[in-house]
């Protein structure tokens, strides 16, 4: 297998967006259209689609697809398609989802519940495929929860319908005479959560580490280095994220909301669950993690036996070379 990437833009967090979308969509298709015209022998476009505005260009990749003869594989990623497999996706996104998925050959998506309804709409060529994790040694050196210093760790855009605010809060909150906690924040932040943190004051207790935007290599060596990943987020776009993933490959304890699709893939008795919007209920499960280590250490491996079983390169990927075989054949 031969693979070729084409890059599209995404969109950058600007209040005037909507001025620049119409250069970024033109620039994209044009992009996208030559690229596709040069690979036009290759046998199958694998096109990762957004939601919102960004469906009107999948549309017009999708019709490319259809023009040129070639096999279009849509990976909706995220809840993408939550809306229209619902019923509740607007008249003008509901028709050009309708196409996009009558064009496409195969039709991957991460959410099992999203995957069931559109399976009975669209029948086999609607797969379940979520993000696998790659097969790699542990560069943990110690189990968590041994030192008197608890290690917590984010990773991710830093705004607010990340959590972010909650997660700082919550860990002031936590930190007291007897608990000192490291909170490392790893990713890109938004202007107000900057302005936000450089005018912080915490208690004694409670150490911020900012490491801003990170490769992957940097990312894993830090997981690695701590003992919980919190991940508080609401933001409405959530499906499963990978990064979640990676903590759980680092055998990290858990503490997340019940955003996107991760009530899919986790239980009470692979993580603990928070409230939305809860400094508190932040703060109140990073203590009760640290009188029950025991418990957050089974907890981390029972996630860490799911992972391995479930998203692991062999088995995602494994799917989809067959998805790749059955369009080949066809």
């Amino acid at each position: 297998m031969k693979y070729n990437y084409c890059s599209y833009s995404v969109r950058d967090f600007n209040k005037f967006w909507f001025v620049i979308l119409p250069f970024r969509l033109v620039s994209d298709l044009v992009k996208i259209y030559f690229f596709l015209i040069r690979f036009r022998n290759n046998t199958i476009i694998h096109y990762i689609a957004g939601s919102g505005f960004a469906t009107y260009r999948t549309l017009l990749v999708s019709l490319f697809a259809k023009i040129l003869s070639i096999p279009l594989v849509l990976d909706a990623r995220g809840n993408s398609l939550n809306k229209f497999a619902e019923g509740n996706e607007r008249t003008p996104l509901l028709i050009s989802w309708k196409l996009i998925l009558g064009f496409s050959k195969s039709i991957l998506v991460q959410q099992r519940s999203t995957h069931r309804s559109l399976r009975d709409q669209f029948g086999k060529k609607v797969i379940h495929h979520p993000n696998p994790i790659k097969k790699r040694q542990s560069n943990r050196k110690n189990e968590i929860l041994q030192s008197g210093e608890i290690k917590i760790v984010f990773v991710g855009y830093c705004y607010e319908k990340k959590g972010v605010f909650d997660l700082v809060e919550g860990c002031n909150m936590a930190s007291g005479n007897d608990i000192k906690i490291e909170l490392s924040l790893i990713g890109q932040e938004e202007h107000s959560f900057l302005a936000y943190l450089n005018d912080f004051k915490s208690n004694p207790n409670l150490i911020i580490k900012r490491f801003g935007k990170q490769n992957f290599d940097f990312v894993q060596r830090k997981l690695c280095e701590n003992d919980i990943f919190i991940f508080p987020s609401f933001h409405p776009g959530e499906g499963h994220p990978n990064i979640i993933n990676e903590a759980i490959s680092a055998e990290l304890a858990l503490i997340t909301t019940k955003v996107g699709t991760i009530t899919e893939f986790l239980s009470d008795e692979k993580c603990y669950f928070i409230e939305q919007h809860s400094a508190e209920d932040i703060a109140d499960k990073i203590q009760y993690v640290l009188k029950n280590p025991i418990e957050a250490k089974e907890k981390a491996n029972e996630a860490l036996r799911y992972l391995k079983l479930n998203f692991s390169e062999n088995v995602v990927y494994g799917e989809l070379f067959k998805i790749y075989n059955n369009i080949i054949r066809h």
